[in-house]
């Protein structure tokens, strides 16, 4: 529940305005849940502490009945082929990273992938004109860095976004000049586009022997994300206002959500008028 409470309290902050009041009122509704079933875990835990003191469960009791409960972590399981061959523990993971991200070849690809690819390739083999692209403000590095999460795991570099944030406040000239120079270049480090891979398993899964269970998160230097944000804020200064209203996906404040709720408004107003012509 807690993470349930969490996650429509983030909402709030990425709801659009037309759905704002209803979203403050779900995560009001849940925080109030939440805070009963707190009240109810309390008074539960003080009773079941009261009947092992009535009982005389020893200190060791208590330890041993904690990590009993405690689970156990999972071994890696080796993966299985489709002619039915276990494969190694180095063999797994070559699968695995095979299936999970696949090399990009031209090979079975359709027509409009064919398409984008040379459109692709075109905008890449164009000069790049440093004269549409001002150069990054303190005031933007500032923004973006404070916009970071200290919680969140690092890249290979092991650099935190704590860490990362002292550095720059130190002397911001230091990666400004940095990333200006990269701007002006059309250069991003390919340092920054290395992330460290790690593997997580799908929940209620029957068996993880095959690549489908599992899903992959990539982690990226801090350093390169703050650059990376940069420039999609500035993306999406330009791009944004340009954008169609009935777009959901890929905006900011937008969501699935959003544009269920507004079909849903739509339906019901449409219903509405129907039944307010049929009185008359």
């Amino acid at each position: 529940m807690k993470k349930d409470v969490a996650t429509k309290k983030r909402r709030i902050r990425c709801a659009a305005p037309a759905r704002r009041t209803v979203v403050i009122e779900e995560y009001l509704k849940a925080k109030h849940n939440y805070k009963e079933e707190i009240e109810k875990a309390v008074i539960n835990s003080w009773k079941s502490f009261c009947r092992r003191a009535r009982d005389r469960e020893s200190l060791w009791d208590g330890i041993y009945r904690v990590i009993k409960r405690t689970n156990e972590r999972k071994k890696d399981q080796n993966m299985l082929k489709k002619d039915g061959r276990v494969l190694t523990p180095e063999e797994s993971a070559q699968y695995l990273a095979e299936t999970l991200f696949p090399e990009d070849t031209k090979k079975g690809e359709s027509r409009e992938h064919s398409d984008i690819r040379s459109r692709a390739e075109k905008i890449n083999n164009m000069e790049h004109n440093a004269n549409y692209d001002p150069l990054f403000t303190h005031t933007e590095l500032t923004e973006i860095v404070a916009s970071f999460n200290p919680k969140k795991a690092p890249g290979e570099d092991g650099f935190t976004a704590d860490i990362c944030g002292h550095a720059i406040s130190a002397n911001p000239s230091i990666y400004l000049t940095l990333a200006n120079k990269c701007l002006t270049l059309g250069y991003f480090p390919a340092r920054w586009k290395k992330a460290t891979v790690i593997i997580l398993r799908k929940p209620d899964r029957e068996a993880y022997d095959q690549p489908k269970a599992y899903r992959p998160i990539g982690l990226l230097p801090v350093l390169g994300k703050i650059m990376e944000k940069m420039i999609v804020k500035r993306l999406n200064w330009h791009l944004i206002p340009r954008m169609s209203e009935r777009q959901y996906g890929f905006v900011p404040q937008k969501g699935t959500e959003d544009a269920l709720y507004t079909q849903t408004k739509h339906i019901r107003e449409e219903i509405g008028t129907l039944v307010n012509n049929r009185n008359k």
